[in-house]
């Protein structure tokens, strides 16, 4: 049947420099936007549960999801921070945050989420990869 693994993002994405298709999807998983009809080339969309990394709750964890995305006019970031959890049977979790590491406003090292498997004592930090 598979065990729960609980996500959370934390990190913000500039929307100048960040290709549509990219936002498009960010805010279908963590706003209240609708399914984009194009996906981004990237593995993580293969996945049979990809949009389950936004929208997705056990009682395992917390049974509700939280999201929130912000914008404001005086800064070109959109700041998204959300939390739910699946059962990561495709590696949904590991595939996500390798997709959009790439468009992830941080520094290289600087925490932006975190995954934490049912059956472990404490969390996995997930630190952006690349640099700017």
């Amino acid at each position: 049947m598979g065990m729960y693994t609980e996500v959370m993002v934390k990190f913000s994405v500039n929307k100048e420099s960040t290709p549509k298709d990219v936002i498009d999807v960010l805010m279908f998983l963590f706003g209240d936007k609708e399914k984009p009809d194009a996906l981004p080339d990237h593995p993580y969309f293969s996945c049979s549960r990809w949009d389950f990394v936004g929208d997705c709750v056990s009682f395992y964890h917390h049974p509700a999801r939280i999201a929130d995305v912000q914008q404001s006019d005086f800064s070109d970031e959109i700041y998204i921070f959300a939390r739910n959890d699946l059962k990561n049977y495709e590696d949904e979790i590991e595939k996500f945050f390798d997709w959009v590491d790439p468009y992830v406003s941080s520094e290289a090292g600087q925490c932006i989420g975190y995954s934490w498997y049912e059956e472990c004592e404490k969390p996995t930090l997930i630190c952006k990869q690349t640099r700017m």
